[in-house]
């Protein structure tokens, strides 16, 4: 039996190991026995199994008003519940105190341990590191670059794909009728939470929304909001705007049309965030992955990204060297640009899909397999190797 250590320490990692085929995979396959600790919440009803055991350790934070540390608290806890009893340990992030702080009692341990990469956004920009995963498992040959810069190893670097997105090539966006008059889509990013990153990141963020708001309403097109699931929802209250708010954030509002459109409104579930951005005419976002998910369905995708914040990051960068075509910096490239594509939708296709194997890799619905595989091959050379 493979022991297979998951951790899930934010949204997103429960995102990509949770609520993909990737997840289904190894859960299906009775000889895994998987531990999952995370801190969003008790996931347990949701992904309940034989063979799984999830630990949450969301009800524990308000052991913080006594003084202790996530960096604490949370390697505490996942150790006294057996994080470490494991043949391999999976990371979707390890570039934060708590989860770097297990990384190197599992390397002490000799625990074999994988990254797999879940966002478009590198994980050590924010928090630099000097030790890695014993490999990787990155989207496409833009992060294999970036690691290598890093001075990671090529053999230690495998092209998967992002298993998410196997979603989207199973779903067929022609399968859903769009409304008119024409809809745009605007996903947020709480970029004013990192000031050091993204400065007057609020300012910036409320003047996009309204360029973006007053340009659509000269063009009569209907404008919504899809938040992130930690942004503020003040910053886009704008006249024109109609807010979709994910249920991970609030119950509380919930437009009709978006419940009026036949599926589940909870936009944080992966199959019903493909059929919402299929949904729409042309999909904006300042520098969110939510661009390239749009890409991948072949819907237009615009970066409106005024303040030039791509200069912040080596996967930015490459964003906007790659994908200039789809950068605009100010409101008459934006007009000029959403104008192009209300009119053509297809006028962004060739350079987009070229753009987007450069990122992915392929869009053939198997990168779920690819990890799997990944994932066994490290598991029996290991064990080969410890005989």
């Amino acid at each position: 039996m493979y022991r297979i250590t998951i951790l899930a320490n934010s949204a997103l990692a429960v995102r990509l190991f949770l609520k993909t085929p990737f997840f289904d995979l190894l859960k299906k396959d009775k000889n895994n026995y998987i531990k999952v600790f995370t801190t969003s919440g008790n996931l347990t009803k949701s992904f309940k199994a034989d063979n799984v055991k999830i630990f949450s350790i969301k009800r524990w934070f308000f052991l913080n008003k006594l003084g202790l540390k996530r960096e604490w608290l949370i390697p505490l806890f996942y150790k006294l519940k057996g994080v470490f009893d494991c043949d391999i340990m999976l990371f979707a992030e390890w570039a934060t105190p708590e989860s770097f702080a297990i990384l190197k009692e599992a390397k002490n341990k000799k625990i074999p341990t994988l990254f797999v990469q879940e966002g478009a956004m590198n994980p050590t920009d924010d928090f630099p590191v000097n030790l890695y995963p014993d490999k990787l498992a990155v989207w496409g040959d833009v992060a294999k670059g970036i690691y290598i810069e890093k001075g990671i190893e090529r053999s230690k670097i495998f092209i998967t794909g992002q298993p998410r997105f196997d979603w989207y090539y199973e779903f067929k966006p022609s399968d859903l009728k769009l409304n008119r008059p024409k809809r745009v889509l605007f996903a947020s990013q709480a970029l004013w939470r990192y000031p050091d990153s993204y400065v007057d990141a609020d300012k910036i963020i409320s003047d996009t929304i309204e360029i973006i708001a007053r340009v659509c309403r000269e063009l009569g097109l209907d404008l919504y909001c899809k938040l992130h699931p930690s942004d503020n929802e003040k910053l886009y209250k704008i006249e024109g705007v109609k807010i979709l708010v994910d249920p991970a954030v609030s119950k509380k509002k919930q437009t009709k049309w978006f419940c009026s459109t036949g599926y589940d409104p909870d936009i944080s579930d992966l199959k019903n965030l493909v059929k919402l951005i299929s949904s729409f005419d042309v999909v904006i976002t300042m520098l969110s992955t939510l661009g390239l998910e749009a890409m991948i369905l072949k819907k237009p995708a615009i970066f409106f990204d005024m303040a030039e914040y791509y200069r912040n990051s080596q996967i930015n960068i490459k964003l906007k060297t790659e994908a200039n075509f789809a950068f605009v910096h100010n409101e008459q490239d934006f007009r000029n640009l959403l104008e192009l594509y209300i009119k053509n939708p297809e006028a962004h296709l060739t350079q987009a899909i070229d753009f987007l194997y450069k990122f992915l890799y392929k869009d053939d619905g198997k990168a779920s397999e690819r990890l799997r595989n990944l994932i066994y091959d490290e598991l029996r050379y290991n064990i080969a190797s410890n005989k």
